[in-house]
């Protein structure tokens, strides 16, 4: 906060790899956002990409940006500026989050209703046993204070906009941060719907991103929250948005993952007849589900798709092109039930792609299936990217021309 008033900024700059991050600190906050347009602008020109229509105009009609109004009126625009890109503003691609919207899912989140159910605890123990139990609940006090406080700030004045170079994301109350990320470092994304927001049809979502050490996950959850709280509607803009770069929005593909989300799990394999041991109520919602696209240039659209939970309802999507490694595991509770659990590794992050509790035979098919498809779409995707690398070919009458060029 004081930083803000002071008009500070600093620039982190994360490589994919764990623990290299670059940290430019003590900037003003518009020489920070001009270094980190930047470094974008450079990325994207090393990557061949045209920012022209999404980077941010240096030239401006308004008097107060041309140095007309004094530092208050700067300062206070320093401090509300999030940083949308002007092209997402247009073409309607921004997801916010409403201030009512936000307090109320903090009231109805799990752990709110984890911390009552505690305090009622603590009060009947009280009662029934001794009221020095009460002084116990201090500590409780201070927890619950911190986790809303940070719950806030987190999401307040939270904005999504989409951009050429990736996806930026900006909140904060105290103290703003607004991080652009990549298209090509999201490796998962995940939506949750807790028990308490489901009369109301919200969600949120998390990614694991490549780059993001673990106590940097731990720390500063906006690295890896997308959407605080958000409707249907939002949501399936946001999936859009993350997993599908440079393409216009599919009805039919939004049909598909609102049908994933709320919907009975049709097309998903589900858990074997036996899971109930292991997933309790959740048994009929669990499924796993491979999305290929056999038609499509674009190696995107295959992803994994896993339905999960009934207290807190989740559905994870992974592109099979960021697959690390398949997993095919029976811990001990699954051989004696004749089950088995498959997961599909990715980047260290929040987003967990596992599947508890098929059966053995469900589970092998699975297993095969998923090791070829993430082979291929990785080796098709390889082979698109070297495609680009090189130089287009030289057609006869080119080569001619080149010819005849050369003798003059």
């Amino acid at each position: 906060l004081l930083a803000r008033v002071l008009g500070l900024a600093q620039v982190d700059v994360q490589p994919a790899g764990q623990g290299g991050k670059v940290a430019l600190q003590y900037l003003g906050h518009r020489d920070a956002q001009a270094v980190r347009e930047q470094i974008l602008l450079a990325v994207s020109i090393r990557a061949k990409r045209d920012l022209a229509d999404t980077a941010p105009e240096t030239a401006t009609t308004d008097p107060r940006a041309q140095g007309v109004a004094g530092p208050l009126d700067e300062r206070l625009r320093d401090l509300a500026d999030v940083a949308i890109a002007a092209a997402a503003l247009e073409a309607g691609t921004v997801v916010k989050v409403p201030l009512g919207r936000l307090i109320a899912s903090i009231l109805l989140g799990s752990e709110m209703l984890t911390l009552v159910i505690i305090a009622a605890g603590i009060v009947i123990m009280s009662v029934l046993v001794s009221p020095a139990i009460l002084a116990t609940g201090l500590p409780l006090a201070l927890v619950f204070i911190g986790v809303v406080i940070g719950q806030f700030n987190r999401g307040f004045n939270f904005v999504l906009s989409r951009a050429a170079d990736g996806v930026r994301v900006g909140a904060g109350l105290t103290a703003t941060t607004t991080e652009t990320i990549p298209f090509g470092r999201i490796h998962a994304v995940e939506a949750q719907q807790p028990l308490g927001w489901r009369p109301f049809g919200w969600w949120k979502v998390r990614i694991t991103t490549a780059g993001h050490s673990l106590s940097q996950g731990g720390q500063n959850r906006l690295q890896n929250m997308v959407l605080p709280v958000g409707q249907l509607d939002d949501v399936l803009r946001v999936f859009e948005t993350l997993l599908h770069e440079g393409e216009t929005g599919s009805a039919e593909r939004e049909a598909a993952l609102a049908q994933a989300l709320t919907g009975p799990g049709d097309g998903f394999l589900k858990s074997g007849p036996r899971a109930g041991w292991l997933l309790w109520c959740a048994t009929r919602r669990t499924g796993l589900r491979i999305e290929l696209a056999e038609l499509s240039p674009h190696t995107q659209q295959s992803s994994l798709r896993i339905r999960r939970g009934w207290f807190t309802r989740s559905l994870s999507v992974m592109p099979m092109v960021r697959a690390q490694s398949v997993q095919l595991s029976r811990p001990m509770v699954h051989r004696l039930l004749g089950l088995a659990s498959l997961q599909v590794h990715t980047v260290l992050g929040p987003v967990r792609m596992q599947m508890r509790g098929f059966a053995l035979a469900d589970a092998r098919e699975a297993f095969t299936l998923l090791a070829t498809t993430i082979v291929r779409v990785q080796q098709q995707d390889a082979a698109e990217r070297l495609h680009a690398l090189r130089p287009s070919t030289p057609t006869p009458d080119r080569l001619a021309d080149e010819q005849h060029g050369g003798s003059l």
